[in-house]
This record gives structure tokens, C-alpha cells and sequence, in this order.
């Protein structure tokens, strides 16, 4: 009974038709005394504005919610959906969409050379293995078992005739290569007479010539001694003359093609000479 709401309903207890009365008990505010608390809530600034009446349903909700509220807990699923707000607008999806391309292309490139080297030196393996058995081959001491030997490298790996050549080039002949072209010979031209097309196996090794006197580890020995090198593949016939002439004649624009022909060019005059000599016996 000591409870203010308590203390509330005993000192304004309600009509006998269910109304509140207000003040002391048993007085009942009539029309008129409604009607002049409005007025003087209108026209009295110096008034204080009254409540306005509350029934006892209001008043006894009112008094339940005096009690303090206690602020609700942050749960940690409204931390997510904060944490994990994401920007859908048009400009962010498409900077999104660039990050992941640039991530995504900065892996495969990665990858791809990682491939590309994994390749190359299987490549370079596979190559070395087979130059080192056109070696072999080519240094056995009897011609025909040399052309067996080479023959068996050309069908295990599926190599033509410019193939084996361009391995002998660069594997095989070195500082000595006037020496070498000499002593192996008959391989040589044997593996010549194989060629399906020789005016296009002659192109061929002239440019291996080139880069054999000029670009290979022992340039800096070879060049100067261009043309013995030539003529000593002339002697076995695997250079003709009309070849080696429209080849010095047709001249080349690169450094490299016009350094083999300049030194070249004593041998080239030579074979001129030789063809004119032959014209005056004629």
C-alpha cells in the first residue's frame, strides 16, 4: 500500500460511471472548468501547460515504465552485418571487378613463366642429349658405321637432313673446324646426298657459316680463316660455286652477313678467277 501508483488510485478514485475525478475526493470538474484550463493553456504564457488527463489504462502504463530501460546488447550478428556492409553502387563493383582481374592476370603470368622456363629447360636438355650423340656419330672412326650412327639419331628424333647439319654446326665443329670438315668427310657428304633440296641445304649452311664465324664461342679464332672454311666444304662438294657466288654477290644489310662476306671475299675472287681461267681454256 505504500507504492505511489498505489497512493495514486486512493487519492483519485474513479465515478460511479467509470470516470476520473480529479483534486479532492468527491469533486467532480465540470464542463466549464474543462473549458477554462483550455483557455489558459491558450492565453496564459506565464501558466504552466498542464498534462493532459490520462486514463487509468495510460496512467498505470505510464508508472510500469517508470522503471529504467536497459539499453539493448550489441549481439555479435549486428557486428557482422556491420563489419560485412559491402558497397554495391556501380562505380565500387566495377574497381572490385578490376582488382581481382589485375590479381588474377598477375598469377597466371606468374604461372606462365614459371611454365615457360620448365619448358625451356626440357627443351635445352632434349637438345643437348641429341647433339652429344651426333657427336658420337659423326666421330666414329669408320665412315659407315658413322652414317648408321647418324642415321639411328635422325629416326629416333624424327630430324631431316638440315637438322643434323645445324647440330654439327654448333656441337660438333669448334676452333678446329677446318681440320674437322676435313677429317670428317665422307659423313659429311654422304649426309649431303640425303638432301631432298640441296640448293636450300647450301643456304642453309652458309648461314651456319655466319654464325659459326661470327656469333659462336670461337668467332674471335674462325672469322680470319673464313675462306679456308668455305673451300674446305667446296673440296667435298658441299658448297658449289654458282651458290657460294650469288651468295657473296647478293650482299646482306646485317653486321654479322656483312662480316663473313668481307672475309670471305679472297676465296670468292679466287673461285671468279678460276671460273674466268676456265672460260679462256673453253
Amino acid at each position: 500500500m505504500m507504492h505511489k501508483l498505489a497512493n495514486y488510485i486512493i487519492t483519485n478514485p474513479p465515478d460511479n460511471r467509470g470516470g476520473m475525478i480529479v483534486g479532492s475526493l468527491g469533486t467532480k470538474k465540470t464542463k466549464e472548468d474543462r473549458k477554462k484550463e483550455k483557455a489558459g493553456k491558450r492565453g496564459g504564457e506565464e501558466e504552466e501547460e498542464k498534462e493532459p488527463e490520462k486514463t487509468v489504462a495510460e496512467t498505470l502504463a505510464a508508472a510500469a515504465d517508470e522503471t529504467p530501460k536497459q539499453p539493448k546488447p550489441v549481439t555479435d550478428d549486428e557486428d557482422d552485418d556491420e563489419d560485412w556492409a559491402v558497397d554495391t553502387s556501380e562505380a565500387a563493383v566495377a574497381a572490385r571487378l578490376k582488382q581481382q582481374e589485375e590479381a588474377y592476370n598477375k598469377v597466371e603470368k606468374a604461372n606462365g613463366d614459371r611454365d615457360g622456363e620448365e619448358e625451356l629447360d626440357e627443351f635445352e636438355l632434349e637438345k643437348r642429349a641429341i647433339g652429344l650423340k651426333i657427336k658420337e656419330a659423326i666421330e666414329t672412326d669408320e665412315t659407315d658405321e658413322a652414317v648408321k650412327a647418324l642415321m639411328a639419331v635422325a629416326k629416333e628424333h624424327e630430324l631431316q637432313c638440315d637438322d643434323l647439319f645445324g647440330f654439327i654446326f654448333e656441337g660438333v665443329l669448334d676452333a678446329n673446324a677446318v681440320k674437322q670438315v676435313t677429317s670428317h668427310k665422307g659423313v659429311l657428304a654422304k649426309l649431303f646426298k640425303s638432301s631432298g633440296d640441296k640448293k636450300k641445304t647450301q643456304k642453309f649452311m652458309l648461314e651456319c657459316v655466319q654464325k659459326l664465324v661470327t656469333e659462336g664461342p670461337h668467332a674471335g679464332a674462325l672469322l680470319s680463316k673464313t675462306p679456308v672454311l668455305l673451300k674446305a666444304f667446296y673440296d667435298i662438294d658441299l658448297l658449289e660455286e654458282d651458290v657460294l657466288i650469288k651468295w657473296h654477290e647478293k650482299g646482306s644489310k646485317k653486321k654479322a652477313g656483312k662480316k663473313v662476306r668481307d672475309a670471305a671475299e679472297p676465296f670468292v675472287n679466287w673461285l671468279k678467277e678460276a671460273e674466268e681461267d676456265s672460260d679462256d681454256d673453253e
